[in-house]
């Protein structure tokens, strides 16, 4: 039982090679976080706000204004939208957390008590949070504007030969994980295992990759099993290209 959750929470997160659209950690965290725990964070500030009990749920809910209502339920589908990756998401998120970071401030501002430093706290999180999101690499997967996923190690546009199972094609740019190609047409599957060989500053590397991405431009392709000596070594002859 414990295998199976593990293995599902590994498919969800970057770990997955079959995904096409691989979440990294935090944005899962910030997702679920949303969705599971803000809501209640929120309701039970906002009932000692009003110096209502939070057992008693529908006078807290009776004293909330139209805003407050609002914020209180709205966590939930920016969540969603975070954790499927759609541009409505990204746009309710900003729009979600630029009106609670007002609204707290607000609280900060003009009232006094224990309840400003809950406020204050969440503010700075959220301004933190949102600063992450406004993050090229973070939004461009939202945004439609890079097709292959998130970028978790930084891409250098290069043009070399490879080898994918003894065909020859071109690279369009290259990490210490994987290597995007002109292959527009691929046949192979999302997953699938090939054989890669390439030289990068005099130097052959002969290793396992599997199909990260499709596109309508090429193909990516993550590099499998690489142990820490090989990836140094390609890390170091791609610093040494520039």
């Amino acid at each position: 039982m414990a295998e199976g959750l593990s293995a599902r929470l590994r498919r969800l997160a970057f770990y997955d090679r079959r995904r096409r659209v691989r979440r990294p950690l935090p944005l899962l965290i910030i997702g679920i976080f949303f969705v599971a725990v803000l809501p209640l964070y929120n309701y039970i500030g906002l009932a000692y706000r009003h110096r209502s009990s939070p057992s008693q749920i529908a006078e807290v809910l009776s004293r909330l204004s139209l805003l407050e209502a609002a914020l209180l339920f709205a966590s939930v589908p920016v969540g969603i939208g975070i954790l499927r990756v759609r541009a409505w998401g990204w746009w309710l998120f900003l729009l979600y957390s630029v009106t609670l970071i007002a609204t707290n401030l607000t609280v900060v501002i003009l009232r006094s008590g224990p309840a400003n430093f809950g406020s204050t706290v969440q503010a700075l999180v959220l301004v933190a949070v949102v600063f992450y999101f406004l993050h090229p690499d973070v939004s461009a997967p939202y945004m439609k504007v890079h097709p292959r996923g998130w970028r978790f190690e930084k891409r250098r546009p290069l043009e070399i030969d490879l080898e994918v199972s003894g065909k020859n094609f071109r690279t369009r740019d290259f990490s210490a994980r994987g290597v995007y190609i002109k292959w527009p047409d691929c046949p192979l599957a999302l997953g699938e295992e090939v054989p890669l060989s390439f030289e990068l500053r005099g130097e052959r590397f002969q290793v396992i990759g599997g199909v990260a991405s499709l596109t309508g431009h090429g193909t990516g392709i993550a590099f499998r099993s690489l142990d820490r000596a090989t990836q140094r070594r390609i890390r170091a002859a791609l610093k040494q290209l520039g």
